[in-house]
């Protein structure tokens, strides 16, 4: 992942300087109807209300949004996220498990200089599921819960084509998962907080 990761960093850096600037600066960075797929990588942190130390994992993560414009400088989107780590671990030595965090949430894109830098935030629903791998094509969930969720980021777009754009961002997301039972475990009042960094490609 950390390859690939560097590979689309190379890659989004040499088409942003074939862009020449001025055109980067004519351009609008989307259009009223659009589209954006991304994926990268990520962290995140469960905390609880009985939780002595917070437990950290890390994994891929991605996004779809899908959207439309309310103005020249704000943007409207319906965003799914997820987060997946096979390394969630309850207990210090235990036995890991498979975690996926998801989040949709309508989305609200602030371009404060109408070019190509933008602010994000959402308030949606976030789940969080944590399941054992029993089998190659039968995992066997061990918890789950949903609750409300909120998340905030920023990002850049880099105009390669008038209807094409690479994007690159960074975001966070809080999800109340609520009380969940991993190992034996009862975990009340779970919280997550996941970072991401993607890259991807903007339809405009």
């Amino acid at each position: 992942m950390r390859y690939l990761t560097k590979q689309i960093t190379l890659v989004l850096v040499v088409l942003a300087a074939a862009v020449p600037q001025d055109t980067v600066a004519r351009q609008r960075t989307r259009d009223a109807f659009w589209i954006e797929v991304s994926g990268g990588t990520g962290g995140a942190i469960f905390n609880c209300s009985e939780c002595e130390n917070p437990i950290r994992t890390f994994g891929e993560s991605g996004y779809t949004r899908i959207g439309g414009e309310f103005s020249d400088y704000v943007l409207w989107g319906i965003e799914v996220y997820t987060l997946l780590s096979k390394s969630f671990n309850v207990k210090d030595g235990g036995e890991n498990s498979v975690v996926e965090v998801t989040s949709i949430a309508p989305i609200v894109l602030w371009y404060p200089f109408r070019n190509r830098y933008y602010f994000k935030a959402g308030f949606g629903i976030s789940r969080g599921e944590i399941s054992k791998e029993a089998g190659e094509f039968t995992p066997l969930i061990r918890a789950r819960g949903t609750g409300s969720g909120m998340t905030f980021g920023l990002g850049l777009d880099f105009p390669v084509l008038k209807w094409l754009a690479l994007t690159v961002g960074g975001d966070i997301y809080f999800g109340a998962v609520g009380d969940v039972e991993v190992d034996g475990v009862q975990i009340d009042d779970l919280i997550s907080t996941t970072y991401n960094l993607n890259f991807g490609l903007a339809l405009r």
